[in-house]
């Protein structure tokens, strides 16, 4: 990786930081980086700067990562977290590495720092000490669970597939589900989500992520991803990646530093355009896709990366996910060269994908905090199957009695 000036940047430690070095900041980013800059003074470089490059992406956070940070703040500036402290002071970085500029790019910076410290034999201190970085987070209020809600399309089909399978242990198996025109799957599911967006307001507290455009559009209350929206983002994406490629300038490791960076005018994106309406989703979306494996060419693959990242950054209390027909797979550079063709569908592959990611989603809404109260369901209403798990469910138990999807949603409600 080629450094542009680096003779020219006078070595900086972070005990001379002041307001002015946060100019080229993001408003929000600025006014909090300048709200910390006491504490900020007293760290060692290696955290100071891992600190930055948070705080430099503050106004792309969302409400629970901006609370975590300000927490790992607080306790930063206690007695709490001394040892972890010395624990970065040992970690020694190269006089080359030091005279670069870290203030203004901690994200370039981290990265060479993190390849140093591989060459260096220091990396599993480092590790070690930035483990000791992530504040508990804390459980949702007593009397308010998670609820996670899946929809199949139902031209996903593959025979004699066993859907659930991973599931079945877990929870309760519906076998009778009796969807009508205006009670199926999905239809009952956002009124569940539109419901509790209304009753526990909050930004980014409730989703709907679909993989292609849904059959109904939520409320502006609910924040909402679709596959097929997304397409002008991941059209440039596309031709991003491949014009890198066949240059034959980039290789992989230049290539991902891209996409870790990637900036909405990057891709063409103006403020008019409407994916940049909401600034905060619009670079999520960029994240997603450009950070994702498969999430630019697989729907289910979007869908699945998608609740994965909501569920980790933005700790919802509603999400409703939905997985509907990708394309074939073929090979990445002719899936780059027709992505403005009419694709082929593989409907047996991806009901074997969405089974997969639907079990990915299960385990992670439950590593969350207050796993115990977490609601998840899970419906195909070709197949005229639900899967749930919640308090009140037995685990390896299922039902033949007929029962509509919204049935099975007040009866999760209840319990």
């Amino acid at each position: 990786m080629t450094v542009v000036g680096v003779a020219a940047i006078k070595e900086r430690s972070p005990s001379s930081l002041h307001v002015e070095d946060f100019g080229t900041y993001s408003a929000g980013a600025a006014s909090f980086a300048e709200g910390q800059l006491s504490l900020l003074r007293t760290l060692p470089l290696s955290l100071c700067v891992v600190l930055l490059k948070q705080i430099s992406r503050y106004d792309t956070l969302f409400p629970a990562e901006r609370e975590d940070l300000s927490q790992l703040l607080r306790l930063l500036g206690s007695q709490q977290m001394a040892t972890t402290i010395s624990d970065f002071k040992r970690i020694v970085l190269s006089e080359d590495l030091r005279r670069r500029d870290w203030i203004r790019d901690p994200g370039r910076f981290v990265e060479e720092m993190t390849a140093e410290l591989w060459t260096s034999d220091q990396i599993d201190g480092f590790r070690q000490a930035a483990a000791q970085l992530t504040p508990p987070v804390e459980p949702p209020p007593r009397g308010i669970s998670r609820l996670m809600m899946v929809d199949f399309d139902s031209r996903l089909e593959k025979p004699n597939f066993v859907l659930f399978r991973r599931l079945l242990e877990h929870g309760t198996l519906f076998t009778n589900v009796t969807p009508g025109l205006e009670n199926d799957p999905f239809t009952a599911s956002l009124k569940i989500l539109e419901d509790r967006a209304r009753a526990q307001p909050g930004g980014y507290s409730h989703w709907l992520i679909s993989g292609d455009s849904p059959p109904q559009r939520p409320s502006s209350a609910v924040s909402a991803l679709d596959y097929k929206s997304l397409e002008p983002i991941r059209h440039g994406l596309l031709n991003l990646m491949s014009a890198a490629v066949n240059a034959g300038t980039s290789g992989p490791e230049a290539l991902r530093s891209i996409m870790m960076e990637l900036q909405p005018e990057a891709l063409g994106l103006t403020s008019s355009d409407p994916h940049t309406s909401d600034a905060l989703l619009a670079q999520f979306s960029i994240d997603l896709l450009g950070q994702g494996s498969g999430t630019q060419i697989y729907s289910t693959t979007f869908v699945q990366w998608s609740a994965r990242e909501v569920l980790r950054r933005a700790r919802p209390a509603t999400a409703l996910i939905r997985f509907t027909p990708r394309v074939l797979q073929r090979p990445t550079n002719q899936q780059w060269s027709r992505a403005d063709a009419d694709p082929d569908f593989d409907l047996a592959g991806s009901l074997v994908d969405a089974d997969m990611a639907a079990y990915y989603t299960w385990i992670n809404l439950n590593r969350m905090p207050g796993s115990n109260s977490n609601v998840f369901v899970a419906f195909h209403s070709g197949l005229r199957r639900a899967f749930a798990s919640g308090p009140g469910l037995l685990g390896g138990t299922s039902s033949d009695q007929a029962i509509s999807p919204s049935d099975i949603l007040s009866l999760l409600q209840r319990s």
